[in-house]
């Protein structure tokens, strides 16, 4: 009778060591923050966001101190703003980007550093981002009365448009308001323009 032929014995092969968990967090975290570097302040601080953050109490304060000219000194850097807004104290708000490319936020107010909300000081910083990158283009028909303004303007002298804008600004509050603003010391962001295109 023939001897049984021996089996062969298969190891399996060993499985790979896991990532331990600390090592994925790292890693996570290393593709975010490089990810998050491509980000900039205009994607972040938007409309959008700001709605998101804000109560409608918070929103409707912030638009007021926006339009009351209580921001003051708007900062504007590659990855972050700043701005001291006139509430019952100055308050100091920062808004910026964080290492996961989200819109971070910090102001000096008790609401603020008790609860950590998005208050009404952040939500004017915020608007008053937004309104100073503002550019917007208005189409101008040839030969139409706003045309004609824009042409007489352009052939005054610097005199006769700061007698002019003087006059109105006693008259127009909003216009003395945006004034003021414009006039502000030590504040070196960009302003909101108008571009008037004539067209054919």
């Amino acid at each position: 009778m023939g001897r049984r032929p021996k089996e062969e014995i298969v190891f399996p092969e060993p499985e790979p060591e896991p990532t331990p968990p600390s090592v994925r967090r790292r890693r996570r975290a290393q593709v975010e923050t490089a990810a998050a570097a491509s980000i900039s302040l205009a994607q972040v601080i938007t409309e959008a966001q700001l709605l998101r953050r804000a109560d409608a109490r918070s929103w409707r304060l912030g638009e007021e101190y926006l339009e009351s000219g209580a921001v003051l000194g708007l900062s504007v850097k590659e990855r972050w703003v700043t701005a001291v807004v006139r509430g019952t104290l100055p308050y100091t708000v920062t808004l910026g980007i964080t290492t996961r490319g989200n819109l971070s936020y910090e102001c000096s107010c008790p609401y603020h550093q008790d609860e950590g909300v998005f208050c009404k000081h952040c939500v004017a910083v915020g608007l008053a981002y937004l309104k100073a990158q503002t550019v917007e283009e208005i189409e101008v028909p040839a030969g139409s009365p706003i045309d004609r303004i824009r042409q007489h303007l352009e052939g005054c002298s610097k005199e006769q448009l700061v007698t002019l804008l003087m006059a109105q600004s006693l008259e127009n509050e909003p216009l003395r308001r945006h004034l003021l603003w414009l006039a502000k010391p030590d504040d070196d962001t960009p302003r909101p323009r108008l571009v008037f295109r004539p067209v054919a």
